[in-house]
């Protein structure tokens, strides 16, 4: 579901990420204070980068 909606992994992509801790973690990894957080998850998985993902 989430990939439907989705640009591929690009150098000019960016994905805005922000929900629940749980929603979070499972998307984009945790945001670890005000840094962005190591990126993980299924955005990790379809090949997305740190630089094409900003968590809120």
């Amino acid at each position: 579901m989430v990939v439907k909606g989705l640009p591929g992994p690009s150098d000019d992509t960016l994905i805005l990420v922000c929900g629940p801790p749980g929603l979070m973690k499972h998307i984009s990894g945790d945001k670890a204070n005000r840094s962005q957080g190591e990126l993980t998850g299924i955005l990790k998985d379809l090949g997305y980068t740190e630089e094409m993902v900003y968590k809120f």
